[in-house]
Protein backbone atom coordinates (compact mmCIF):
# COMPACT_ATOMS: atom_id res chain seq x y z
CA UNK A 1 0.00 0.00 0.00
CA UNK A 2 0.90 3.92 0.00
CA UNK A 3 1.42 5.50 3.12
CA UNK A 4 -0.21 8.65 4.53
CA UNK A 5 3.62 10.49 3.79
CA UNK A 6 3.65 9.25 0.76
CA UNK A 7 0.15 10.94 -0.17
CA UNK A 8 1.18 14.03 1.41
CA UNK A 9 4.42 14.37 -0.53
CA UNK A 10 3.07 13.85 -3.93
CA UNK A 11 0.28 16.48 -3.15
CA UNK A 12 2.66 18.84 -2.03
CA UNK A 13 4.92 17.82 -5.17
CA UNK A 14 2.03 18.53 -7.17
CA UNK A 15 -0.45 21.51 -5.96
CA UNK A 16 0.35 24.74 -4.90
CA UNK A 17 -2.59 25.22 -2.20
CA UNK A 18 -5.04 22.95 -0.47
CA UNK A 19 -8.32 24.39 -2.68
CA UNK A 20 -6.45 22.32 -5.30
CA UNK A 21 -5.33 19.55 -3.22
CA UNK A 22 -8.97 19.06 -1.53
CA UNK A 23 -10.66 19.12 -5.42
CA UNK A 24 -8.42 16.50 -6.48
CA UNK A 25 -9.16 14.71 -3.57
CA UNK A 26 -12.65 14.78 -3.99
CA UNK A 27 -12.73 13.64 -7.44
CA UNK A 28 -11.16 10.13 -6.20
CA UNK A 29 -13.90 10.03 -4.13
CA UNK A 30 -11.72 10.82 -0.75
CA UNK A 31 -12.96 13.22 1.89
CA UNK A 32 -10.89 16.32 3.22
CA UNK A 33 -11.82 16.36 7.11
CA UNK A 34 -9.12 18.47 8.06
CA UNK A 35 -6.95 21.10 6.29
CA UNK A 36 -4.52 22.45 8.74
CA UNK A 37 -2.36 25.76 7.32
CA UNK A 38 -0.06 23.18 5.61
CA UNK A 39 -1.17 20.38 2.83
CA UNK A 40 1.21 18.46 4.72
CA UNK A 41 -1.45 18.15 7.52
CA UNK A 42 -4.22 17.13 5.43
CA UNK A 43 -5.95 13.94 7.07
CA UNK A 44 -7.81 11.59 5.21
CA UNK A 45 -11.13 9.85 6.14
CA UNK A 46 -11.97 6.22 5.13
CA UNK A 47 -15.65 7.35 5.88
CA UNK A 48 -17.54 8.12 2.73
CA UNK A 49 -19.28 12.09 2.56
CA UNK A 50 -22.74 11.92 3.48
CA UNK A 51 -24.74 14.15 0.93
CA UNK A 52 -27.06 15.53 3.71
CA UNK A 53 -30.23 16.96 2.24
CA UNK A 54 -31.41 18.11 5.75
CA UNK A 55 -30.52 17.80 9.59
CA UNK A 56 -32.32 16.13 12.43
CA UNK A 57 -31.50 15.65 16.36
CA UNK A 58 -29.87 19.02 17.02
CA UNK A 59 -27.74 18.89 14.14
CA UNK A 60 -27.60 21.85 11.33
CA UNK A 61 -25.10 22.60 8.43
CA UNK A 62 -22.71 24.01 10.95
CA UNK A 63 -22.32 20.41 11.68
CA UNK A 64 -20.21 19.78 8.41
CA UNK A 65 -17.10 18.29 8.43
CA UNK A 66 -18.03 16.43 11.79
CA UNK A 67 -18.72 12.12 11.58
CA UNK A 68 -22.24 11.15 11.46
CA UNK A 69 -25.29 9.09 10.56
CA UNK A 70 -27.04 9.33 7.02
CA UNK A 71 -30.36 7.51 6.40
CA UNK A 72 -33.24 8.19 3.33
CA UNK A 73 -36.09 9.41 5.29
CA UNK A 74 -39.19 11.40 3.96
CA UNK A 75 -39.09 15.21 4.93
CA UNK A 76 -41.95 17.92 4.68
CA UNK A 77 -44.36 16.20 3.18
CA UNK A 78 -44.07 16.88 -0.98
CA UNK A 79 -40.43 16.62 -1.14
CA UNK A 80 -40.17 13.11 -0.65
CA UNK A 81 -37.26 10.91 0.29
CA UNK A 82 -34.13 13.02 1.05
CA UNK A 83 -30.96 12.16 2.71
CA UNK A 84 -31.07 12.97 6.64
CA UNK A 85 -27.99 13.28 8.73
CA UNK A 86 -27.73 13.20 12.45
CA UNK A 87 -25.27 12.41 15.52
CA UNK A 88 -23.85 9.12 15.87
CA UNK A 89 -25.96 7.05 18.73
CA UNK A 90 -22.27 5.29 19.66
CA UNK A 91 -18.55 5.87 19.71
CA UNK A 92 -17.38 3.86 15.88
CA UNK A 93 -15.68 0.44 16.72
CA UNK A 94 -13.59 -0.31 13.48
CA UNK A 95 -15.55 -3.23 11.54
CA UNK A 96 -17.32 -3.93 14.30
CA UNK A 97 -20.21 -0.50 15.11
CA UNK A 98 -20.51 2.38 12.94
CA UNK A 99 -22.48 3.80 15.78
CA UNK A 100 -25.38 3.83 13.98
CA UNK A 101 -28.96 2.64 13.81
CA UNK A 102 -29.25 0.03 11.18
CA UNK A 103 -31.11 1.61 8.82
CA UNK A 104 -28.28 4.10 8.47
CA UNK A 105 -24.14 4.38 8.07
CA UNK A 106 -21.40 6.37 9.21
CA UNK A 107 -20.42 8.96 6.98
CA UNK A 108 -18.55 12.82 6.74
CA UNK A 109 -21.23 15.15 7.13
CA UNK A 110 -21.61 17.25 3.78
CA UNK A 111 -24.01 19.39 2.43
CA UNK A 112 -24.37 21.87 -0.55
CA UNK A 113 -26.67 24.74 -0.19
CA UNK A 114 -29.47 24.62 -2.35
CA UNK A 115 -29.69 27.16 -5.10
CA UNK A 116 -33.04 28.16 -5.33
CA UNK A 117 -34.65 28.99 -8.83
CA UNK A 118 -35.77 32.60 -9.27
CA UNK A 119 -38.91 33.57 -8.80
CA UNK A 120 -42.12 33.85 -11.42
CA UNK A 121 -44.66 35.84 -9.96
CA UNK A 122 -47.78 37.29 -11.24
CA UNK A 123 -48.87 38.10 -7.88
CA UNK A 124 -47.72 38.95 -4.55
CA UNK A 125 -49.67 38.12 -1.14
CA UNK A 126 -49.29 39.28 2.53
CA UNK A 127 -46.90 42.28 1.41
CA UNK A 128 -44.45 39.97 -0.21
CA UNK A 129 -42.54 41.98 -3.08
CA UNK A 130 -40.07 41.12 -5.79
CA UNK A 131 -36.74 40.89 -4.59
CA UNK A 132 -37.47 40.45 -0.42
CA UNK A 133 -33.91 40.16 0.97
CA UNK A 134 -34.98 37.14 3.06
CA UNK A 135 -36.43 34.90 -0.16
CA UNK A 136 -40.32 33.59 -0.81
CA UNK A 137 -42.14 30.88 -1.25
CA UNK A 138 -44.12 30.27 -4.73
CA UNK A 139 -47.41 28.16 -5.68
CA UNK A 140 -49.70 28.28 -8.48
CA UNK A 141 -53.53 29.19 -7.51
CA UNK A 142 -56.14 28.76 -9.74
CA UNK A 143 -57.51 32.11 -11.15
CA UNK A 144 -54.27 33.91 -10.01
CA UNK A 145 -51.39 32.04 -11.75
CA UNK A 146 -48.09 31.91 -10.10
CA UNK A 147 -48.75 33.66 -5.92
CA UNK A 148 -45.51 34.67 -4.22
CA UNK A 149 -45.60 35.25 -0.46
CA UNK A 150 -43.30 35.77 1.98
CA UNK A 151 -41.55 32.88 3.93
CA UNK A 152 -42.52 31.49 7.12
CA UNK A 153 -39.77 32.56 9.17
CA UNK A 154 -36.57 34.66 8.82
CA UNK A 155 -33.27 33.82 8.23
CA UNK A 156 -31.83 30.24 7.76
CA UNK A 157 -32.64 27.80 10.38
CA UNK A 158 -29.60 25.17 9.01
CA UNK A 159 -31.83 22.21 9.23
CA UNK A 160 -31.48 21.83 5.21
CA UNK A 161 -35.12 20.67 3.57
CA UNK A 162 -36.55 18.96 6.57
CA UNK A 163 -38.82 22.22 6.53
CA UNK A 164 -38.87 22.88 2.87
CA UNK A 165 -36.51 26.25 3.61
CA UNK A 166 -39.79 28.00 5.94
CA UNK A 167 -42.52 27.21 2.95
CA UNK A 168 -45.38 25.72 3.19
CA UNK A 169 -45.39 22.00 1.40
CA UNK A 170 -47.63 22.79 -1.80
CA UNK A 171 -44.90 25.82 -2.69
CA UNK A 172 -40.92 26.11 -3.66
CA UNK A 173 -38.75 28.58 -2.68
CA UNK A 174 -37.11 31.31 -4.48
CA UNK A 175 -35.46 34.07 -4.83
Amino acid sequence: GISLSHVTSMLVARYQTTVSATAFLSSLGLVVTTVPTTINGVVLSVLPPCNCDAFANGWSSNDIGEEGCARDDMVHGLLGVRTVCYPPQREYVPHLDDGCTSDSFRCIVTFSQPIFPTCACDWFSNQAYEGMANGLCQTTKSGHGRVCFPRNYIGDKKVGAWENFGCPEDSVRCS
